[in-house]
């Protein structure tokens, strides 16, 4: 594929997308990613979680970008904006799978990288009743380690996480993926949160290299 300078594709972006009714997503997440640029730039911080008048900022710079490729989603952009400060683990680790596959590609030579652009969301958990009503206070720092969880979802979801009780069946490839994020999530690592972990199986050679909580002396 044909890379194009940077300044070039910002302007006249070529989105990957599985469906063409995505394109209008893609092109406002692609403006509200430059908005978001531009308004770190100014304000030297990102938006405040939930905050509408930082939310309506980055909207009015998504604006002023000469939008070629159709209308912005106004709704996107705002709800990408008031939750652009904070992180979640299980996203990181989707985003953080694609960038390790897409660096094997080009370093192999075997399979066809992506070309150009590709924009992954999933703004549908903001639609969740819980999270459509919270506010600026709900989503405010604690000074936690799940800080940029609390960012997106708010402090009650947070504390309802650590409250869970789960058995996860199996430690292997996938349960070790699991219950990595669900550390880094917090689930049942509050008050009366309880998380078991079965796994029948013993530990092989073979299975060292996919996952992340076992080494060599732990085989057999």
């Amino acid at each position: 594929c044909r890379q194009e300078p940077l300044r070039l594709a910002l302007a006249e972006p070529k989105i990957q997308v599985a469906s063409p009714k995505e394109l209008p997503r893609s092109h406002s997440l692609h403006a509200a990613f430059q908005a978001l640029h531009t308004f770190r730039g100014e304000q030297g911080r990102l938006p405040r979680p939930r905050a509408p008048a930082d939310a309506e900022r980055v909207l009015e710079l998504a604006r002023s970008l000469e939008m070629q490729q159709g209308p912005l989603d106004e709704d996107v952009v705002r709800a990408f904006a008031s939750v652009s400060a904070g992180d979640l683990c299980p996203v990181a680790a989707v985003v953080g799978a694609l960038a390790a596959q897409e660096v094997l590609k080009a370093i192999t030579g075997k399979f066809l990288p992506l070309d150009q652009w590709l924009y992954f969301d999933a703004l549908e958990c903001l639609a969740l009743e819980e999270a459509a009503q919270l506010t600026e206070e709900d989503c405010a720092p604690r000074g936690s380690r799940y800080d940029g969880q609390i960012a997106v979802f708010g402090a009650a979801f947070q504390e309802q996480l650590g409250h869970q009780k789960y058995l996860v069946v199996g430690a292997g490839a996938i349960g070790c993926e699991l219950l990595k994020n669900f550390a880094m999530m917090g689930l049942a690592a509050g008050p009366g949160g309880d998380l078991t972990v079965t796994d029948m199986d013993t530990v092989a050679l073979s299975n060292l290299h996919r996952q992340l909580l076992y080494r060599s002396a732990d085989i057999s």
